[in-house]
C-alpha cells in the first residue's frame, strides 16, 4: 500500500492543507488526537461525512511541532528522481495504472 493511500494526502478530503490547517489550530499545543475539517463530501464504507465535519484522528502532535508524530515530511527540489513505476522495475500494468 502506497503510503497516500491511507488519507489521500495529496487530494483526499484529509490532506496537508487540512493536517497544517488542524495543527495550526492547536497554537504549539500538544494533542494526541489532532481533529480535522474534512473539506469535501466523502463516502468511507456506509457512512458518509459532509464538507466540514470535524474528525478525531487520534493523530499524536507534539508542542510546536509542524507534522504529526511519526509521520514525514520532506522537500524536494522538483528534478525528479531515478526511481521508474514500470515493468522494468517489476510493476504490473495496474500498479503503473493505480499510481495515477
Amino acid at each position: 500500500m502506497r503510503q497516500t493511500d491511507v488519507v489521500g494526502a495529496l487530494n483526499g478530503p484529509i490532506n496537508m492543507i487540512t493536517v497544517g490547517q488542524a495543527i495550526a489550530k492547536l497554537g504549539g499545543k500538544h494533542t494526541t488526537n489532532l481533529r480535522i475539517t474534512i473539506n469535501e463530501d466523502v463516502t468511507i464504507g456506509i457512512r458518509t461525512f459532509k464538507a466540514g465535519t470535524l474528525l478525531s484522528t487520534g493523530l499524536d502532535v507534539p508542542a510546536n511541532s509542524l507534522v504529526p508524530l511519526g509521520m514525514r515530511a520532506s522537500l524536494t527540489n522538483g528534478r525528479g528522481h531515478t526511481y521508474w513505476v514500470d515493468a522494468e522495475a517489476g510493476f504490473t500494468t495496474q500498479e503503473q495504472t493505480d499510481l495515477i
